[in-house]
């Protein structure tokens, strides 16, 4: 009701969401702990489109919200090998938050108090040291969110890896409502299949035959790209390394710009007129 009210009195500026995702809750910026709840709600006040964060799949079904070491491990345990409750008791985050599961997250989105404007949560599935745990943890976070009434406001990002991205893009599609991206690949606009959805990385895209990305758009592939510059110099890194002016210009056509500097990026984009404050 009060954003209703907004859009109709006068001067009144009726809030939206940015299309910013946060990578692992934009810790880089912010100096959160990756991956945690307090990290989470800076994104949300951010007004970011997304909070991304990675997620793996525990012995006892559950789903963890985490960023595993080089070795797959989280708190020196491989997740599939053991419990929540045992990965918990080895470690909490720099923070001292509890190690999250999918489930607390999908409770502060699912807030409409703390997340009025619906911000949502990219699941970057992770698998460790064993690929096969892709489809698991996709399948897990799935029933999660249908449990939870909340398939609307996830969203997967596929391993670059995985052997039927467009055939699982379809399943989650149809049966969820869950959007999914093939992550960190750059393939030919057919091989995504019906409503697919590349997600790419900046530079290597950036010097790929694929570029521009009207070549995706004309297509009907959605399109998000990520990026963050090696070493965020002053105001000026994004700037420096040409992203601001190669990319900025097809936001309004993009899923998403996924980056470690959300407020900073959404800065630029006020600054050079691509949004409003």
């Amino acid at each position: 009701m009060i954003l209703t009210l907004c859009v109709l009195l006068p001067g009144c500026k009726s809030q939206h969401l940015y299309k910013i995702v946060a990578h692992r809750g934009g810790y880089l910026e912010n100096g959160l702990a990756e991956c945690s709840i307090e990290s989470l709600r800076e994104t949300i006040r951010l007004r970011c489109y997304a909070s991304e964060c990675d997620v793996m799949a525990t012995a006892d079904g559950k789903v963890l919200v985490c960023h595993p070491d080089d070795s797959g491990k989280v708190n020196g345990l491989i997740p599939s090998e053991h419990t929540l409750a045992e990965i918990r008791a080895h470690g909490k985050l720099p923070n001292g938050e509890e190690m999250p599961s999918l489930e607390d997250f999908l409770k502060v989105v699912k807030n409409k108090r703390v997340n009025p404007l619906g911000t949502k949560l990219w699941l970057d599935i992770k698998t460790g040291k064993n690929d096969s745990q892709g489809d698991i943890v996709m399948a897990l976070s799935a029933e999660i969110a249908k449990k939870m009434n909340a398939c609307d406001l996830v969203e997967y990002l596929v391993p670059s890896f995985h052997p039927d991205y467009p055939g699982v893009a379809a399943r989650m599609r149809d049966q969820y409502g869950i959007n999914c991206a093939w992550n960190w690949i750059i393939r030919d606009a057919q091989e995504y299949g019906p409503q697919g959805w590349a997600q790419v990385q900046y530079e290597m895209y950036r010097g790929s035959d694929y570029w521009p990305p009207t070549r995706f758009f004309d297509k009907g592939v959605t399109l998000s790209i990520f990026h963050t510059p090696p070493e965020l110099t002053g105001k000026r890194g994004y700037v420096e390394t040409g992203f601001d002016p190669d990319v900025f210009q097809y936001y309004d056509r993009l899923k998403a710009l996924f980056v470690n500097h959300p407020k900073y990026v959404i800065s630029r984009l006020i600054e050079e007129g691509y949004e409003t404050p």
